[in-house]
C-alpha cells in the first residue's frame, strides 16, 4: 500500500516503487529522493520548492498504473466489466 506522508512526500509500496521512481526522476530530476524504508517500501520525497499538486498527480498516476499492471485477470474483470452487447 502507497501513503502520502505529506504534501510532497509519499511511501511508496514495492509493487509501484519501478513507476514512481521512473515517473519522478523524469520530472523533477535531481530534486527528487529516494530513501528505503526497510519492510515498509521506499519514501520518495521532493523538497517544498517543488509544485506539491505535480507532485501529487504524478505519484497517483503512477502507482495507479502500477497496480492496473499487477492486478490479476479477475481482478481487472471486476474493475472494467464489460458492457452488454446492445440487443
Amino acid at each position: 500500500m502507497c501513503t502520502f506522508e505529506n504534501d510532497h512526500r509519499v511511501l511508496v509500496c514495492d509493487v509501484a516503487i519501478h513507476q514512481v521512481r521512473e515517473a519522478a526522476s523524469a520530472a523533477f530530476g535531481d530534486a527528487v529522493q529516494f530513501t528505503p524504508a526497510p519492510g515498509q517500501g521506499t519514501r520518495v520525497e521532493v523538497p517544498p520548492t517543488e509544485d506539491a499538486q505535480a507532485f501529487q498527480t504524478l505519484a497517483r498516476a503512477a502507482i495507479a498504473a502500477a497496480q492496473q499492471q499487477h492486478a490479476t485477470p479477475a481482478e481487472v474483470d471486476r474493475a472494467f466489466p464489460e458492457k452488454e452487447p446492445a440487443k
